[in-house]
């Protein structure tokens, strides 16, 4: 369908540099009565064969300094995008994780404190001193594991806002990428 036409193609490049490194060539062509060519169709004029009558320099059209820079806007717009699902899905995964472990670390407190509560009562109740002895010992020896068990919560939490510093970290570090572009050329062309 543009058999005929002619105008300015020009071949961008951007560069997107950091921990996450891509390349992405953005061809984009306007005909000479001020129509942007489909982004399929200028990819096919690669595919056809081709001479070079002259080598003038090529000005960029102001429509397509345009629609470049609105290419370009595309592409850094769906890299936001996925960086920003791939942080939520992160942060989502760490706080189950997270919530896992608290979850059981509770559990196993209130277990702690129910047998503790029930051994209270034992000892209130017990007939003579050797059994209210027995089970102070066995206070005792809940209260050091419901101690340990509270320093390993304490110690999951502190585990957990490591990992959530890290995965900042993380996304920090994403985000310093450094975008470069450059035109890798402009022709004018006519198709025959």
């Amino acid at each position: 369908p543009f058999a005929g036409s002619s105008g300015i193609l020009t071949v961008f490049q951007l560069s997107i540099n950091g921990s996450d490194e891509q390349d992405h060539l953005i061809p984009c062509a306007v005909t000479d009565t001020g129509a942007i060519l489909p982004d399929e169709a200028v990819r096919r004029f690669f595919d056809l064969p081709s001479r070079v009558d002259n080598k003038k320099a090529v000005n960029l059209p102001e429509k397509l300094k345009t629609e470049t820079a609105r290419r370009k806007k595309v592409i850094l717009d769906d890299i936001a995008v996925k960086q920003a699902n791939w942080f939520e899905e992160e942060i989502e995964k760490l706080n189950f994780w997270a919530d896992d472990k608290r979850k059981g670390l509770k559990a196993e407190l209130k277990d702690f404190d129910d047998e503790i509560a029930l051994l209270k009562k034992e000892a209130r109740l017990a007939a003579n001193l050797p059994d209210k002895l027995a089970i102070q010992k066995k206070l005792r020896d809940l209260d050091k594991k419901r101690d340990a068990a509270w320093k390993e919560y304490d110690e999951a939490a502190k585990t957990i806002e490591k990992q959530k510093d890290e995965l900042l970290d993380t996304v920090e570090e994403r985000l310093k990428q450094t975008v470069e572009e450059k035109t890798l050329f402009t022709i004018r062309c006519k198709i025959v």
